[in-house]
Protein backbone atom coordinates (compact mmCIF):
# COMPACT_ATOMS: atom_id res chain seq x y z
CA UNK A 1 0.00 0.00 0.00
CA UNK A 2 2.66 2.47 0.63
CA UNK A 3 4.09 1.85 -3.02
CA UNK A 4 0.87 2.45 -4.27
CA UNK A 5 0.41 5.51 -1.95
CA UNK A 6 4.13 7.12 -3.35
CA UNK A 7 3.61 5.82 -7.15
CA UNK A 8 0.05 7.89 -6.92
CA UNK A 9 1.76 10.77 -5.29
CA UNK A 10 5.00 10.79 -7.75
CA UNK A 11 2.74 10.39 -10.86
CA UNK A 12 0.09 13.83 -9.50
CA UNK A 13 3.40 15.77 -9.44
CA UNK A 14 4.86 14.93 -13.03
CA UNK A 15 0.99 15.71 -14.20
CA UNK A 16 1.41 19.04 -12.47
CA UNK A 17 3.96 19.68 -14.66
CA UNK A 18 2.77 18.37 -18.07
CA UNK A 19 0.19 22.01 -18.09
CA UNK A 20 -0.04 23.53 -21.33
CA UNK A 21 -1.00 19.58 -22.64
CA UNK A 22 -4.59 18.71 -24.50
CA UNK A 23 -3.91 15.42 -22.88
CA UNK A 24 -0.92 13.49 -20.69
CA UNK A 25 -0.37 10.10 -19.34
CA UNK A 26 2.16 9.30 -16.65
CA UNK A 27 2.82 5.50 -15.78
CA UNK A 28 5.07 5.15 -12.83
CA UNK A 29 6.94 1.70 -12.27
CA UNK A 30 8.22 0.74 -9.13
CA UNK A 31 9.83 -2.54 -8.74
CA UNK A 32 11.58 -4.19 -5.59
CA UNK A 33 14.08 -7.26 -5.82
CA UNK A 34 16.29 -8.93 -4.23
CA UNK A 35 18.95 -11.84 -4.96
CA UNK A 36 21.43 -13.82 -3.10
CA UNK A 37 24.51 -14.99 -5.27
CA UNK A 38 26.09 -18.11 -3.67
CA UNK A 39 29.31 -20.46 -3.80
CA UNK A 40 30.73 -23.31 -2.68
CA UNK A 41 26.93 -23.97 -0.92
CA UNK A 42 27.37 -20.34 0.90
CA UNK A 43 25.93 -17.38 0.71
CA UNK A 44 28.76 -14.59 -0.77
CA UNK A 45 26.72 -11.64 -1.54
CA UNK A 46 22.84 -10.45 -0.92
CA UNK A 47 21.50 -7.86 -3.12
CA UNK A 48 18.76 -5.66 -2.90
CA UNK A 49 17.05 -3.48 -5.83
CA UNK A 50 14.61 -0.80 -5.14
CA UNK A 51 13.96 1.03 -8.55
CA UNK A 52 11.14 3.47 -9.62
CA UNK A 53 10.57 4.33 -13.05
CA UNK A 54 7.67 7.34 -14.58
CA UNK A 55 7.24 8.23 -18.41
CA UNK A 56 5.67 11.26 -18.96
CA UNK A 57 3.35 11.00 -22.69
CA UNK A 58 3.01 14.64 -23.70
CA UNK A 59 0.00 15.17 -26.46
CA UNK A 60 -0.52 18.61 -28.16
CA UNK A 61 -2.48 18.99 -31.58
CA UNK A 62 -1.07 16.31 -33.63
CA UNK A 63 2.47 16.44 -31.91
CA UNK A 64 3.24 13.98 -28.92
CA UNK A 65 6.63 13.09 -26.86
CA UNK A 66 7.58 10.66 -24.00
CA UNK A 67 9.93 11.64 -21.09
Amino acid sequence: MRDQDRALSLAEEVLKAAGGADQAQVTVTISDASYARFARNYVVQNLASLSTQITLTYYTGQKSGSV
